[in-house]
């Protein structure tokens, strides 16, 4: 039985840090993935065109800021894909995912924001226990400057990326480690 599971389609091992993991690049059915307002193309095709690849069908919900950006790529993939693989959905959060998730139909959530609401939507499936979940929470972005760095030109891109659009973006920096050696002299 474990020689067929290796050989097992779609199946792959990966060996290193002292485990082993497997991973099963198949459909796993409906991926209901929540578009962000603040990057609405980069993050939502990053997670949308490996879930279209492995088969899956997709139920997109659109941001209520910015949701426009999607009609192009809703009329592309309309003429392109069979009518139902990919379903956007639009209105505020907690009326359409909540409402989405509570039927049970999700197999597989893509996530971007809080991990507050990303509790709240695991919370309201039927069964979260079966669900798959990928997700980019309450991350803070780290910036690390080592010994040999320039520091003047590092003290000018941790400015940059710390403040850009007014630091309101989830890829600011958020974080600096500093090695102990340079840390006054960055500071100056």
């Amino acid at each position: 039985a474990a020689a067929a599971a290796e050989e097992a389609p779609g199946a792959a091992w990966a060996t290193g840090g002292g485990g082993r993991s497997r991973a099963r690049r198949r459909a796993v059915g409906v991926v209901m993935l929540t578009a962000p307002v603040d990057a609405p193309l980069l993050d939502t095709y990053s997670m949308m065109i490996p879930a279209l690849a492995m088969g899956n069908i997709i139920v997109l919900r659109l941001p209520s800021t910015g949701g426009l950006v999607h009609l192009l790529t809703a009329d592309a993939l309309a003429h392109a894909l069979p009518l139902g693989v990919v379903n956007f959905v639009s209105g505020p959060c907690l009326r359409t995912s909540d409402a989405i998730m509570r039927t049970g139909l999700v197999d597989c959530l893509g996530f971007t924001g809080s991990s507050e609401v990303l509790g709240r939507l695991l919370a309201l499936h039927p069964q979260p226990q079966r669900l798959r979940v990928f997700s980019q929470v309450g991350g803070k972005n780290v910036a690390v400057v080592l010994p040999d760095a320039d520091l003047r030109a590092a003290a000018s891109e941790l400015v940059a990326g710390s403040l850009r659009f007014n630091g309101q973006s989830r890829d600011a920096l958020g974080l600096v480690l500093v090695h102990d050696s340079i840390a006054e002299d960055l500071i100056a």
